[in-house]
């Protein structure tokens, strides 16, 4: 990670003349011997190197130093009376009257503005105008680019407008999922009002501009702190970054467009290929620093009890049987009046499963008519199963207006009623089977290594259709014996080092066979985070990690049906405690995130993309590919 420290020329602070001539130098001889692009490990795609901008530029008010001059005061300098006195001896005439000093302070200013001035003059012949004022998509951090600095690192302008874009078609989809009610994707966001994270009002324009320099705060924090920890990209990761990359150039290509010139049509002005690049390769150097740290920063179990304490209302759940029965706006009168009627009947969970068959007719005719289930019966049975859940009090974890109800003192256990959610469409039954509590359910965390029996492959040819399958064969008592010698090495090897969990992790990274434990899947080191008791894990897996003797950095070998694994005991603890060390968690990485400290360069600023309200025609083609794509995929 560079610290970029020198002094921008442009900005109107107090520069001495020594430091402004240095500028120069430095800046000519690192134009004169690199190129100002970003490239990593020097890689070579198609990039448009004449990245003068084609459309309409808008300028930085029409003029370089804003307020005209660049002011240095210099000290006046004392008088003394000696120095006033001083005798000749030429003639011995007496001195003659010394003229009336004035201060030198004002014309020196002017003489250091103007010096000032002619050296920008001369930053601009040596660069052109352009270098200080246009964007360009290739990440060349020429000062026209340069939209953010955060904690010393240059953020380009191409790169903000991705994640502003990112952010603004976040929270449409929030809209039209009924998310979010207080934005109107075809209304001047200027003119719409919401809430900054203080409860203060803010414009919507303003919300996205704000989102978007947290989430880029975030990433730059994290990717600085993980340059600084030595991170670097795996092979797996680089290979993802490469996919990414190929398929965009394939698309450009489909499209008939150069690749910066697609990009930037999907992503954002100024956006081209090495600005996805480099936001990939930052945002896994940022993912790798991060997970490691969740093991070498964990939370004071202290802290972790403390805010338990704090905020336990956060932590109640309610356990809740529920139906849905969806209506429209026609059909709502008559779907409610309907749903009541059931919920009038019901008295225990019993009485609610009895009410299926009846009161889901239309949903289950329409899961049978898709394929999902064989039958109605069967169909039936299936959401027996899955409509008892818990809840907490948490906003989005259900419906609103069933939440306040669930944890109204008023309502009692095997109380039923019947309310309307018109966001979703959906008439809800629910039938409160538990006053609000703490969960006690037992959540486990482990690591493990996964090595799986090396099995043959087989042809298998369809003697009706001709098709050719390939399938895995069971594996043989040899193949098991080589799996179970090579889990043996691997722990061999963990308990020959330090024997830490970061250790274990790392070998995991390494060796495991289970990816959606690891780093490719978003998480690292082969684990497996707050598993309920109930979740449907291996036997014998499970078995191991709930043995009450367990300590933390217990470790074992099991066997299961998929393999060996090598495994490692972190913590088992109630539901509670772990979505109260989860939120502190939470807390640290905001504070982290906080300390970093973030510049905004307004000049650029100006060019960045900024949403407009969609038009109606805008709507049209958004319905109609809608329309085409639900269409595609019946």
């Amino acid at each position: 990670m560079s610290d970029k420290t020198n002094k921008n020329p442009l900005e109107n602070e107090e520069i001495p003349e020594k430091e402004i001539l240095d500028e120069v130098e430095n800046t000519a001889s690192q134009t004169e011997n690199e190129e100002l692009t970003y490239n990593p490990d020097d890689p070579k795609y198609e990039e448009n190197d004449n990245w003068e901008f084609e459309g309409e530029a808008k300028t930085l008010n029409g003029t370089v130093i804003e307020n005209g001059e660049i002011e240095i005061e210099i000290p006046e300098k004392e008088t003394t009376d000696q120095e006033e006195t001083v005798p000749t001896v030429e003639n011995e005439k007496e001195p003659e009257p010394k003229p009336e000093k004035k201060p030198l302070k004002k014309s020196t200013k002017y003489i250091i503005a103007g010096v000032a001035a002619a050296v920008v003059i001369a930053l601009l012949i040596f660069f052109g105008i352009r270098y200080f004022t246009v964007p360009n998509s290739s990440e060349k951090m020429n000062p026209g680019n340069v939209a953010l600095t955060i904690d010393g690192t240059d953020v380009s302008l191409g790169m903000y407008n991705y994640y502003y874009n990112s952010t603004v078609s976040s929270y449409k989809s929030q809209v039209e999922y009924g998310y979010i009610d207080d934005l109107d994707p075809t209304v001047d966001f200027d003119e719409q009002k919401t809430t900054n994270d203080d409860d203060e009002e803010i414009t919507w324009t303003e919300r996205f501009q704000l989102d978007t320099i947290n989430q880029l705060k975030q990433l730059v924090a994290y990717y600085n702190a993980g340059i600084d920890n030595g991170e670097k990209i795996s092979d797996d990761q680089q290979e993802e970054i490469n996919s990414s990359l190929d398929s965009l150039k394939s698309s450009a290509e489909e499209a008939n467009q150069s690749v910066d010139a697609y990009i930037e049509s999907n992503y954002g002005e100024y956006c081209g290929l090495a600005t996805i690049e480099k936001m990939l390769n930052w945002t896994y150097i940022a993912q790798n620093y991060l997970v490691k740290q969740s093991i070498l920063l964990a939370p004071d179990e202290d802290r972790v009890k403390t805010y338990l304490d704090e905020h336990q209302e956060e932590f109640l759940q309610v356990k809740l049987a529920y139906l849905i029965m969806p209506y429209t706006d026609e059909t709502k009168d008559e779907v409610m009046a309907s749903a009541k009627e059931y919920a009038a009947k019901v008295k225990n969970i019993d009485d609610l499963k009895a009410a299926i068959p009846d009161a889901c007719k239309e949903l289950i005719d329409s899961y049978v008519d898709a394929g999902y289930f064989s039958s109605a019966e069967q169909c039936a049975e299936e959401i027996a199963l899955e409509m008892e859940i818990s809840v907490t009090n948490e906003e989005g974890s259900f419906p609103d207006n069933a939440l306040e109800w669930l944890f109204s003192e008023d309502s009692k256990v095997n109380d039923c009623v019947a309310l309307e959610s018109d966001e979703n469409g959906l008439a809800l039954i629910l039938l409160k089977m538990s006053e609000p509590s703490l969960s006690d359910e037992t959540v486990y965390t482990v690591r493990h290594i996964l090595i799986m029996p090396e099995t043959d492959t087989v042809d298998t040819t369809d003697e009706e259709t001709g098709e050719t399958t390939t399938e895995q064969t069971e594996a043989t008592d040899e193949q098991w014996a080589a799996a179970e010698e090579k889990a043996n090495e691997i722990y061999e090897e963990y308990q020959s080092g330090d024997m830490t969990e970061i250790s274990f992790a790392e070998l995991a990274e390494e060796y495991s066979e289970d990816t959606a434990s690891l780093s490719a899947n978003g998480v690292y080191g082969g684990i497996y985070e707050n598993i309920p008791e109930s979740e449907n894990m291996a036997e014998e897996f499970k078995n191991w990690a709930l043995d009450k003797s367990r300590q933390y950095g217990d470790t074992g070998i099991v066997k299961t049906q998929f393999g060996y694994h090598i495994m490692y005991f972190v913590r088992s603890e109630p539901q509670y405690m772990a979505s109260s060390r989860t939120a502190v968690l939470a807390e640290m990485a905001d504070e982290f995130v906080d300390a970093a400290e973030v510049k905004e360069h307004k000049g650029v600023l100006k060019k960045a993309d900024k949403a407009l309200p969609e038009t109606s025609d805008e709507q049209d083609a958004d319905d109609t590919q809608d329309t085409d794509d639900s269409e595609d995929a019946e």
